[in-house]
């Protein structure tokens, strides 16, 4: 279970470091800047993800030890509804609060727009991602754990085959990565 769960975990990071990987390649110091200060932020809202994963895991796993499944889907339909819209209102905090929040990690200039914009892109998919990291929660709290680690394998897995073909062939930069992930965040869910 621990070994699925840190795969599972690490998975999720492997997008962003696949991001910074292929756009590192197109020779833009800025867009690389923008990522990097765009990662921070994306981490917390990540971290909201996590922290409602623990949480789903922790209330569900309990009732169906005890043998109440009827309690324990309750809680999983309840922990979703809780992941979803406490993903939603953070991210959309977060949205609105973009631009100054990147100019508090100093990034300035062409690389405040361009990280700007790349957040704008990916944080309405965040909710998506809070989705599938809580129904991994869930299929951790059954036991499966190898179907759970799936969930965002597949995510990463997405994310790293669409990056180059998004970057390089449709040349869309850094929205192509941006786009690349929120499919993989769809992917994910």
């Amino acid at each position: 279970m621990t070994a699925t769960a840190a795969v599972g975990l690490m998975a999720i990071f492997v997008g962003e470091l696949a991001n910074i990987l292929f756009l590192s390649m197109l020779g833009d110091v800025d867009i690389v800047a923008a990522v990097g200060y765009a990662s921070t932020v994306l981490f917390l809202l990540l971290s909201v993800g996590i922290g409602t994963a623990i949480a789903a895991s922790a209330l569900i796993a309990p009732a169906i030890g005890a043998g109440d499944l009827v309690y324990a889907k309750r809680l999983s339909a309840s922990t979703h509804v809780f992941a979803v819209g406490f993903a939603a209102v953070s991210g959309t905090i977060v949205w609105i609060f973009v631009p100054q929040m990147i100019a508090l990690l100093g990034a300035t200039g062409r690389t405040h727009a361009l990280a700007t914009g790349y957040l704008r892109i990916l944080i309405p998919f965040m909710t998506l991602m809070s989705l599938g990291m809580c129904a991994s929660a869930v299929l951790r709290a059954v036991g499966d754990a190898q179907r759970s680690m799936n969930v965002t394998l597949v995510g990463a897995f997405v994310n790293v085959a669409l990056d180059p073909l998004f970057i390089f062939v449709f040349k869309l930069g850094i929205n192509g990565a941006a786009w690349a992930t929120n499919i993989s965040r769809i992917a994910v869910a």
